[in-house]
């Protein structure tokens, strides 16, 4: 993880932090703007917790955001967003079976690792695709 330092300002819709596997990095899109007061710096050590408890000891970074209501407007609310999840989890489905043929008849489970498992997803298509960077 490449996290914001305090202090840091990032702006909604520009990146604010950074992923990165081996040679492969990628920016993560900040979705609200602020200023950075917080850091999670157990991350550093522990990069998989992101993943494993993202909303208890997982978590990036805070920040504070001057005008909550104006950066609220522009995200998704529950039902448009779980329309969004659906379809992202499809596009990547879809990845998939290009690359690798068809899936189980149930669908099957997705792997913690993807591109792992499927490299020639391609690190550049993934990030591109799903965290537009």
């Amino acid at each position: 993880m490449d996290l914001p330092l305090i202090g840091t300002t990032l702006d909604q819709s520009r990146p604010g932090c950074g992923l990165k596997r081996q040679a492969h990095e990628a920016e993560v899109l900040s979705p609200v703007g602020g200023v950075v007061t917080a850091v999670n710096g157990n991350l550093w050590k522990n990069p998989g917790m992101a993943g494993e408890s993202p909303y208890e000891s997982g978590w990036l970074f805070m920040l504070h955001t001057p005008n909550v209501k104006k950066s609220m407007a522009t995200l998704m609310d529950s039902p448009e967003s779980m329309k969004w999840i659906a379809d992202e989890v499809s596009c990547l489905e879809s990845m998939i079976e290009e690359v690798a043929g068809p899936l189980a008849a149930d669908g099957g489970f997705l792997t913690n690792d993807i591109f792992g498992a499927l490299p020639a997803l391609g690190w550049e298509n993934l990030t591109k695709r799903f965290l537009k960077s």
